[in-house]
């Protein structure tokens, strides 16, 4: 069974390595080689299918965070806890200047992906996130494409 984060499919594959398409013998052996292809580019490049990271914790009382998994498509929620209170906070843009949020960097190579670079903003300006360990919890989602047929075909040609 293919893996939904492979940048390959099992017929992507056969074509690359001139199988025809009806030749089912191997294809147990292929889509393990293609996971684990695909596992290795992740490895190398940060996420290139989209996947959620769930409950990523970070220390605070610093000014920047950098996300384990990049580029980052989206953030789905972003808490800052004192204690055990959380405070939620709000993507900075330039339209919407929460008190308590945080600033993205851009991902420079694809336009519209960010770098997981988070810096805690307030009032508008820099800010430090809350003194505390393991007190920064972020969800979001990592990845260069949405799914593994937008895969870009050159990361399809270093699979092969």
């Amino acid at each position: 069974m293919a893996d939904t984060l492979d940048v390959l499919t099992l017929n992507e594959a056969k074509r690359a390595l001139r199988i025809t398409l009806t030749d089912t013998e191997e294809d147990d052996v292929l889509v393990r080689y293609i996971t684990a292809t695909s596992r290795l580019i992740d490895s190398r490049i940060g996420p290139v299918v989209a996947r959620t990271v769930t409950g990523e914790v970070h220390d605070g009382y610093c000014y920047t965070i950098v996300l384990r998994k990049r580029p980052v498509m989206s953030i789905a929620s972003f808490l800052e806890y004192t204690g055990t209170t959380p405070l939620t906070l709000t993507q900075m843009t330039a339209t919407s200047q929460p008190a308590d949020g945080y600033r993205l960097d851009p991902y420079e190579p694809i336009p519209g992906l960010y770098s997981g670079i988070v810096h805690r903003t307030s009032q508008r300006y820099g800010g430090r996130f809350a003194y505390g360990w393991q007190n920064i919890v972020c969800t979001y989602t990592a990845g260069r494409v949405a799914s593994p047929t937008a895969v870009d075909s050159r990361v399809k040609q270093a699979a092969t």
